[in-house]
C-alpha cells in the first residue's frame, strides 16, 4: 500500500507529541503512527505555527514562557502554599503525559539534573482525560498554568508553581520564510501572540 494511502488510515499524533515542525513555506512535516508503532510522515506547507520548544527559521520568536504547576483535587495533597519544590512534588505518584510530550520531557529533564526519581500513577494522553482523572482524585498531575487556569478559578483544583528548580515550557511562533500573503500573516501573528499571552494571565 502506498504510504500516502496508509497515512490516511492512521491516527494522527498531535504536533506536540509528534515532534518538530519545520517552519518554512517549503516544508511542514507531519508525523503519523500506527498501532504497531510504525511512523509515517507527510510534508505540508505552512505560513504560521505556534510550537513548543522547536525552532526552525531565524524568524522564530518566543511568545510565552509558561510555568509548570502541580495540581490536584482539593485536599488530596498539601498545596496550601503558592509554590512547591520539585523534590516535594516527586514524593507523590503522578499522572503525566506519555513520553514525547513536552511537559513530560521537561519534568524528566529537571528531575534528572536533580538526581530525583519520577513515580508514575499512570500515563495519560489528552487534557480532558487527565482533568477527569484529577477530579476523581486518582493522583496529582503537572501541566502548564494556562491549561488549568479556569479550573483554579472555579475551585475544582488546587495548584502550586513548581520551584527549585522552576520549570517552564516555551511557546514559539514559527513563521514561514516566503508567505504568500505577508500582510495577513502579520495580522495573524499579532492576534495569535495576544491570545496566547492572555491564556496565561
Amino acid at each position: 500500500m502506498p504510504i500516502s494511502q496508509a497515512v490516511q488510515k492512521k491516527k494522527a499524533l498531535s504536533r506536540e507529541e509528534a515532534g518538530s515542525i519545520c517552519p518554512t513555506r517549503e516544508l511542514f512535516r507531519e508525523r503519523w503512527c500506527d498501532e504497531d508503532g510504525n511512523v509515517f510522515t507527510v510534508d505540508r506547507v505552512l505560513d504560521l505555527a505556534v510550537n513548543l520548544r522547536e525552532r526552525g527559521a531565524a524568524s522564530a520568536q518566543s511568545i510565552l514562557f509558561e510555568d509548570l504547576y502541580v495540581f490536584a483535587r482539593p485536599n488530596l495533597i498539601d498545596l496550601r502554599k503558592p509554590t512547591i519544590t520539585l523534590a516535594d512534588v516527586l514524593q507523590h505518584k503522578l499522572l503525566l503525559p506519555p513520553r514525547g510530550h513536552v511537559v513530560r520531557e521537561l519534568v524528566e529533564e529537571a528531575a534528572g539534573k536533580q538526581g530525583l526519581t519520577i513515580r508514575l500513577e499512570a500515563e495519560v494522553e489528552g487534557l480532558p482525560t487527565l482533568k477527569s482523572l484529577i477530579r476523581d482524585a486518582l493522583a496529582p498531575g503537572i501541566l502548564g498554568y494556562g491549561s488549568i487556569k479556569s479550573d483554579f478559578d472555579d475551585g475544582r483544583f488546587q495548584g502550586a508553581k513548581i520551584v527549585k528548580p522552576g520549570i517552564q515550557r516555551e511557546l514559539v511562533l514559527n513563521e514561514g520564510a516566503n508567505a504568500h500573503f505577508p500582510k495577513v500573516v502579520a495580522e495573524l501573528r499579532g492576534i495569535v501572540t495576544k491570545a496566547v499571552r492572555e491564556l496565561s494571565q
